[in-house]
């Protein structure tokens, strides 16, 4: 129908135009039965048999200016639709409506509420530069056009303005829906809204508050460059597709609670100015906020990364918290920003951590925090409180030249032990340093973990933590071994005295250890004292004859004269000024002269020198682990 046939036949009322379009709608049933009926994407046709029908199925009201209320619902229309450049003047409702065909509303001016609740658009929708001064009521409306056409879209709303509250809650786009350069001045409603295809809200402008709570986007979803001026809400939203927020502005606070990202969400240059809640938020494949700046609080507490989260250079000037996320693959925080008091406390890193030249201006805690890749915090810079207690990693962490205006707090603080047997070595670039013979040893496969250890020790001392100072001094001394010391070659000496150090006294922490030594060494010493009371071949058969023989001279017991003579050496007691205590002990264990003079055997006197120095070594190192144990400086 032509202009004047479509005004005509709607103001005969619904039911004359909905009979008509019953007619309508079996002339288009038989076409169909007869294989006549061509119709391409955009609802053209493509022979003279369907170009006939269309021409009658067409409804046209281009340019109509309406200047009463208008009610268009419930009608059916049958084919293509043409309301391009009209005018409603008051409130029109084409509620309920459907759409065969393409329905065209390009450049309508809606003065007044335009309502298309549960309206049903079986073709493509377009809506491009039209203006709704009023309210856009698009309630549970159902855009069916599956397919995305040949340089076009499904729905298209590309720089419609919205003046009046735009409502599309529970609305169903099946095919492309495009709302670039949309602009939205007060509420904008998506929620519970489902995206079967690809959408483009790029540079739209919501100036008003933005919900899109439990929306669905099963294509990939466009925002780059949009403009959220009031509150922007996501929470509990499901993005089955690659999402891009890229260049997007939140001037207000933003939501994305609970938010599911299946596939790649970038966030590269962001701004958001108000509150970001981004807590327990899933994304499954990479999360990118590249030079992202968020200048109010932040919020990723319970979030969960599937693959690499890169916050490289992104700024957080209000302060964030990831308390108690998840990072399952490599987080890149390198040259990012703390503002405010932030927290990664409780967090779980599981594939490396970089943190390479960040920027902490103010206190950041990474208490209780799980690193199991590697953690990088070289060049870093923090200038007040910087918090690692109760912290753990899989290994030596780096923090070459990070520099801390404050010591860090390190209570609790483990690094699981660096050194390992590897059977095979398998380091890219790197040979293996153990030599032929040492195949069997341990030893760390980071050629530089001991610097780092070296600057944990300074870390730790600046702290005046001393079991953390400690500790790193130990792992810095054990990951020499085969890349510093070697055990023939340069470093040889620390190399051997280091195995013996911490074997004896685990590097000056350990009390039990040189104290059992140094009992153990009494008895031992004993022993040898009693064994050197016979000839060489007496002592293959001892202890059975040692223990059973009498004194050689008195009347004393050879075993406890034996312990005596031990314990006099372990407490460094070389000299014997009393000759009364002298006879009874060698007379007892070796006899005496002719003239009266203890025997004192040459073995028996380098024996007790050799332990007088051993146990002064012992007892040297117990003093010093009980120092360290008080922490005594």
């Amino acid at each position: 129908m032509n202009g004047q046939e479509t005004r005509a036949l709607f103001d005969m009322g619904r039911a004359a135009w909905n009979d008509w379009a019953s007619q309508v709608l079996k002339s288009k049933a038989n076409f169909e039965e007869a294989g006549t009926l061509s119709l391409n994407w955009f609802g053209e046709g493509d022979n003279d048999e369907t170009r006939l029908w269309l021409k009658v199925a067409k409804a046209d009201f281009a340019n109509e200016r309406f200047e009463d209320a208008v009610d268009f619902e419930g009608f059916v229309f049958p084919g293509p639709v043409n309301l391009t450049g009209a005018v409603f003047e008051r409130p029109v409702s084409f509620a309920g409506a459907e759409f065969g065909l393409s329905a065209t509303f390009a450049r309508v001016h809606f003065q007044a509420d335009a309502t298309f609740k549960a309206a049903k658009f079986s073709g493509q929708a377009v809506f491009d530069d039209a203006l709704f001064d009023g309210g856009a009521d698009f309630e549970r409306t159902e855009f069916l056009k599956e397919k995305n056409g040949p340089l076009s879209h499904g729905v298209k709303f590309q720089r419609t303005r919205f003046t009046g509250k735009a409502d599309f809650r529970s609305s169903l786009i099946s095919g492309s829906a495009d709302f670039s350069k949309a602009q939205f001045a007060a509420a904008a409603r998506f929620d519970e809204a489902r995206f079967l295809s690809d959408t483009m809200f790029e540079g739209a402008v919501f100036s008003g508050s933005a919900g899109f709570n439990a929306a669905q986007f099963l294509g990939n979803a466009g925002f780059a460059e949009a403009q959220f001026t009031g509150e922007a809400r996501f929470a509990e939203a499901a993005f089955k597709g690659e999402v891009r927020f890229d260049r997007g502005q939140f001037w207000n606070d933003v939501s994305f609670r609970d938010a599911r990202f299946d596939k790649p969400a970038s966030f590269v240059d962001m701004r958001a100015e108000g509150k970001a809640r981004f807590p327990g938020t899933k994304f499954a494949l990479d999360a990118t906020f590249t030079d992202a700046r968020f200048s109010g609080e932040a919020d990723f507490s319970a979030a969960e990364f599937g693959a690499p989260a890169v916050f490289r250079q992104s700024g957080f000037t209000g302060g964030v918290t990831f308390a108690g996320a998840r990072f399952l693959s490599q987080a890149d925080f390198a040259s990012f920003s703390l503002g405010k008091t932030s927290t990664f406390a409780e967090s779980r890193f599981e594939g490396e951590a970089v943190f390479r030249e960040a920027r902490f201006e103010a206190p950041v805690s990474f208490a209780s925090t799980a690193f199991l890749g590697k953690a990088d915090f070289s060049a870093a810079q923090s200038r007040v409180a910087f918090v690692l207690a109760g912290a753990t990693f899989r290994t030596v962490p780096d923090f070459l030249e990070a520099n801390f205006h404050e010591p860090p707090r390190l209570d609790n603080m483990t690094v699981a032990d660096p050194l390992k047997r590897f059977h095979s070595w398998k380091k890219a670039g790197i040979s293996d340093p153990r030599g032929p013979f040492f195949k069997a040893a341990k030893v760390c496969k980071d050629p530089d973990a001991s610097a780092k250890f070296r600057r944990l020790k300074k870390l730790a001392s600046e702290a005046q933590d001393l079991p953390r100072e400690q500790e790193f001094f130990a792992q810095e001394f054990r990951c020499r071994r085969f890349w510093s010391d070697k055990p023939f070659g340069s470093g040889i000496g620390r190399f051997w005295l280091g195995y013996i150090y911490g074997g004896v006294a685990n590097f000056g922490r350990s009390l039990l250890r040189p104290a059992a030594l140094w009992l153990l060494s009494v008895v031992v010493f004993a022993c040898f004292y009693l064994a050197a009371r016979g000839s060489a071949a007496s002592f293959l058969k001892w202890p059975p004859a040692a223990i059973g023989s009498p004194c050689a001279s008195g009347t004393s017991n050879p075993i406890l004269e034996a312990i005596y003579l031990s314990l006099r050496s372990a407490f460094l007691q070389i000299d014997w000024h009393d000759s009364i205590n002298a006879r009874r002990v060698f007379g007892c264990l070796y006899g005496v002269e002719p003239g009266g003079t203890p025997i004192m055997p040459l073995i028996v006197s380098s024996l007790a020198l050799f332990q007088a120095i051993l146990s002064a070594a012992l007892i040297f190192l117990f003093l010093l682990a009980l120092r360290n144990l008080l922490k005594v400086r």
